[in-house]
């Protein structure tokens, strides 16, 4: 109700300065902007509360207006009600997919499956969220490995979706460069094919996060050229060079809600 009484001043004035360092901007928990948890100050936790509505369509005019020419990516991930999707199509932003995220609920079983993924969307293997694709593909084996047949049919799985399993982290990356998706991103730890000791966050931790870095001398002399195949054998290198940069960014703009709802 403050924010709202100057008009979400503060919200212009952060997307204003945002949009001095950047192309996209992304917007972490998308869902509160429909719905956000709310929690008596009086309670030592977070257990006990309500589901209230949010004014996220107000909020969002001023963000869209303030954007100085910016775009924005929804973070729809997690428990996703019917009216997140239609504040996030309301204002034409693209959602995210994680790889590691669909295959684990189910939905991902191999390229033809991220091929078909809407324009409008942005595709990652994994965000910094989440576990690097090699470590999260050991940490599905080990996780089953206490049951000869859930080890069994896991690995089958992995094998039926990502081929044999000494590549299958680089299967990962290669499907997300294959994605019907109009952005692609990929993290650095992955080109690089690092186990989950490079892991760049771990949800719900305080500790040891946001720590990992390279040296130059870590990167192998083949990272640019095996980058370019892939991006050339999934056809995105064919796709970006259909269109300018500036083509390609207009297509990225945000759209007000009064808008035609085509895709990106």
């Amino acid at each position: 109700d403050a924010m709202a009484r100057d008009g979400y001043g503060w919200w212009a004035r952060r997307i204003r300065r945002l949009s001095s360092f950047f192309d996209i901007i992304r917007i972490d928990h998308f869902r509160a902007f429909a719905q956000y948890w709310s929690i008596p100050a009086s309670e030592e936790t977070g257990v006990n509360g309500t589901w209230r509505d949010a004014p996220g369509r107000a909020v969002l005019d001023v963000i869209h207006k303030n954007a100085g020419g910016v775009c924005f990516v929804a973070e729809d991930l997690g428990h996703i009600t019917p009216d997140v999707y239609a504040l996030r199509d309301a204002f034409a932003l693209p959602g995210m997919k994680i790889l590691q995220f669909e295959f684990e609920d189910g939905r991902l079983f191999g390229r033809a499956d991220t091929e078909a993924y809407a324009e409008n969307s942005v595709c990652y293997a994994g965000c910094h969220d989440n576990d690097t694709a090699r470590g999260w593909l050991v940490s599905l084996l080990e996780k089953a490995s206490d049951a000869p047949d859930a080890a069994g049919a896991m690995r089958a799985r992995l094998e039926a979706a990502f081929g044999p399993l000494e590549c299958a982290d680089q299967s990962l990356v290669r499907f997300a460069l294959a994605a019907g998706s109009n952005l692609t991103i990929t993290q650095f730890q992955d080109m690089l094919r690092l186990d989950g000791a490079a892991r760049m966050n771990l949800p719900g931790t305080i500790k040891g996060n946001w720590k990992w870095r390279f040296q130059w001398a870590d990167v192998p002399a083949d990272v640019v050229s095996t980058m370019r195949r892939r991006t050339e054998e999934t056809g995105r290198a064919r796709r970006m060079r259909q269109a300018s940069f500036t083509e390609s960014h207009e297509r990225l703009q945000p759209r007000s809600r009064n808008s035609p709802s085509d895709r990106l």
